[in-house]
């Protein structure tokens, strides 16, 4: 479930209650973009980090100001980031609003994984109204069309090069995205409708 008609974007793909629920509590708090591309993802070993912070750390030569954003972020990609000089932001543990927040005033998502058939924050990402770039597993996000994709995770210039696009065309891919999100929808929408009503008659 991506929209609801009271809705026209929210922040969480899988419930519609959670958002409405929490909705109020969000109107205060901050809602400017932050030069920052997220990758909030648990530091392990298939989530291609050092692949991404990499690509990231290339962008922060052409942009100084752009951030790393992540969430609680292992010791030793601390200890990385320091030494190769790569500006970042640790939000520590993020309360789900914030989270949520989070991803929403990012300029950009970043889940370039090697392994997910499934992934979590890109579908988050997505509902959020922040471009994320994906690895080839998420296959049915970039199927339809929603995300940008790096078809070689081990290549650091594909990231580099996926990430630059998406920020100097984050504009028209928001529209592009809205406007997909909508079609799939409504084409969605039908066809439950439709299998709802086979198995109730």
């Amino acid at each position: 479930v991506f929209a609801s008609p009271k809705i026209k974007r929210y922040w969480n793909p899988f419930s519609v209650d959670y958002v409405q629920k929490h909705l109020k509590q969000t109107e205060n708090l901050p809602t400017q973009k932050v030069n920052g591309v997220v990758m909030f993802m648990p530091f392990a070993p298939r989530k291609n980090i050092v692949n991404q912070i990499m690509a990231v750390k290339a962008l922060q030569r052409d942009d100084p100001s752009l951030l790393l954003l992540t969430n609680n972020i292992a010791p030793q990609y601390r200890i990385f980031c320091n030494d190769f000089g790569i500006a970042y932001q640790d939000m520590g543990w993020l309360h789900p609003i914030n989270y949520y927040r989070a991803l929403q005033r990012a300029k950009a998502s970043l889940q370039v994984t090697y392994t997910e058939a499934f992934d979590y924050v890109a579908a988050e990402s997505v509902s959020a109204g922040t471009p994320v770039i994906i690895g080839p597993s998420v296959e049915w996000l970039y199927k339809d069309g929603l995300v940008g994709s790096v078809r070689h995770p081990d290549s650091i210039p594909e990231i580099y090069e996926a990430l630059k696009e998406t920020l100097s065309n984050r504009d028209q891919i928001l529209e592009w995205q809205a406007k997909r999100l909508a079609e799939m929808c409504e084409l969605h929408n039908t066809k439950t409708k439709e299998l709802l009503k086979e198995l109730v008659t």
